[in-house]
């Protein structure tokens, strides 16, 4: 199954809703064939005021760098707008029904569909019906009338994703819309085609603590979120303990180390530790600073000076602290 089986090959015209989480649309309008784009735009994400136009001219401006045919030819668009879910279950229907029937507009050859905004969908397929249906799983477009697949998707750059709902990464530095938000990351990586900021507390003694960190952390956070959705960016906060309980919410922020995040700082199993540097101890284990994050040995402090280094596990406690061991061979 191919783009050149619908009807109507040359020049077909998709047709997607707008969400909070925009990174699909990206992928959609990459696919092969397409030369027309219609955006539907709800009114609450993207409202007739000054902000709301700036919004738009966000948005445009990601899909005018991105969408380019392979002979230079940019893709034409044109969008309308709707109410969205927020005014009710009612008034959107009604708005959709009003602002895309039939006669207005040219039908598109394939709706695009997403498991956010199925009201939207649903109403638009029923003005629609001979128009494909395609969704993308992981990286595969689907065509939903018999599960076949399309094409594959190319992975999307951190750049692209950002810029779409107007952010930026500068310096370890959060830009949205222009301004700097939170404190400088730690490190920024695409995981599974979602962006993962992580901060890390430094326990760098040379440099000064400041003490609210978490707060504008858990500020930063609650601003990208209400921009872009709570699934939109993933977030991870280590190091920084009780103070994060009233600022970041455990559902959005993950504040206990995985294993791969210890992969992520170059420290894997069986590697040798031989900068011992314990932050905390009594007499029956010592916690050891690991590159911002934190290890665990089960000993004494006096049991640590008997050997030159410690090797990593890959194993955690509960508390995402990897455990330390002593080489039996030393």
């Amino acid at each position: 199954m191919d783009l050149e089986s619908l009807p109507d090959s040359q020049g077909k015209t998709l047709m997607l809703s707008v969400g909070t989480s925009r990174a699909n649309i990206l992928k959609a309008c990459r696919l092969e064939g397409i030369k027309k784009i219609h955006l539907i735009l709800t009114e609450d994400l993207f409202p007739k005021s000054p902000e709301g136009e700036k919004q738009l001219q966000l948005l445009f401006k990601a899909l005018n760098y991105n969408l380019e045919g392979e002979a230079g030819e940019q893709l034409e668009y044109t969008f309308d707008w709707i109410k969205g879910p927020e005014s009710s279950m009612k008034d959107c229907r009604d708005s959709i029904l009003e602002n895309l029937d039939n006669t207005k507009i040219s039908a598109p050859d394939i709706i695009f569909v997403t498991g956010s905004t199925l009201l939207i969908q649903a109403t638009i397929v029923s003005l629609f019906p001979d128009a494909k249906l395609v969704s993308l799983r992981r990286d595969d477009f689907i065509d939903l009338s018999d599960n076949s697949l399309i094409s594959k998707s190319k992975p999307i750059d951190i750049n692209e994703y950002t810029s779409l709902h107007g952010m930026k990464f500068e310096g370890n530095q959060i830009l949205l819309n222009g301004k700097k938000i939170g404190p400088k990351f730690s490190q920024v990586k695409m995981v599974r085609g979602i962006p993962e900021i992580t901060w890390i507390k430094s326990y760098d003694n040379k440099q000064k603590q400041d003490k609210k960190e978490h707060q504008k952390i858990g500020s930063a956070i609650k601003k990208i979120t209400n921009h872009c959705g709570i699934t939109t960016f993933r977030f991870k906060a280590f190091g920084y303990g009780y103070q994060a309980l009233n600022s970041m919410s455990r559902d959005i922020v993950t504040r206990t180390p995985t294993v791969q995040d210890f992969t992520n700082l170059d420290i894997n199993e069986s590697d040798q530790i031989s900068e011992i540097n314990v932050i905390h101890e009594n007499r029956f284990r010592c916690i050891i600073r690991l590159s911002g994050l934190a290890g665990i040995f089960y000993g004494s402090k006096t049991d640590l000076e008997a050997v030159s280094y410690l090797v990593v596990s890959g194993e955690l406690d509960r508390k995402g602290r990897m455990i330390l061991l002593i080489d039996e061979e030393e």
